[in-house]
């Protein structure tokens, strides 16, 4: 019977030091386990914080281009307006010459076509500043005949001179227009120096 409890002794024992061993590697096991899953947690986190780090820096860089687009487009903005205001500034300070000033402006256009007979349509609001004894005057300087048509162009200042049936326009908001392009650079220099 000794014997017997020698024996359960020692198979117990070497359960023990097996049950011992398998509870050591269990926790070796269970420690590089843990490890590993702080390793993938630190870089997971890291990996996190890089794009976040990432996406901020994008979304800094995204709302300072806007910004800077906002800031240029009103500045464009202005500079349009400033522009559009010379501009009709030029043409009001047209539609304001007096009799002399437009009879001049009128004769210069009407020299160009010398023996040659036209048409002159005026604007409505320059029809007053032309007399038909300046018309008359006009064939004896500029060596032109003209016909002045009783139709005007309404609201508009200037004429049109018709010509073998081409309409040439000198209305001041189409010389504006046409000059706008040429004197845009220039003007746009002295304006925003």
């Amino acid at each position: 019977m000794a014997d017997l409890k020698l024996l359960t002794d020692r198979l117990m024992e070497n359960e023990r030091s097996k049950t011992q061993v398998l509870i050591k590697e269990a926790e070796k096991e269970a420690e590089e386990i843990l490890r590993a899953s702080d390793e993938a947690l630190k870089d997971e986190k890291q990996k996190r914080q890089e794009r976040i780090q990432t996406e901020q820096k994008a979304q800094y860089e995204q709302d300072k281009n806007a910004l800077s687009n906002k800031r240029r487009n009103e500045l464009l903005t202005v500079k349009q307006h400033a522009l559009t205001d010379v501009f009709d500034s030029a043409k009001e300070r047209m539609e304001q010459l007096d009799n002399t000033e437009f009879q001049q402006f009128l004769t210069a256009v009407l020299g160009q076509y010398q023996d040659k007979e036209v048409d002159l349509i005026l604007g409505e609001k320059t029809q007053p500043l032309v007399s038909p004894e300046f018309i008359s005057e006009l064939k004896e300087t500029t060596k032109t005949t003209v016909h002045l048509k009783e139709e005007t162009i309404a609201k508009t200042a200037g004429f049109i001179i018709r010509h073998n049936g081409i309409d040439y326009n000198y209305t001041f908001d189409a010389l504006i227009d046409d000059i706008k392009e040429d004197v845009l650079p220039t003007v746009s220099q002295k304006l925003f120096q």
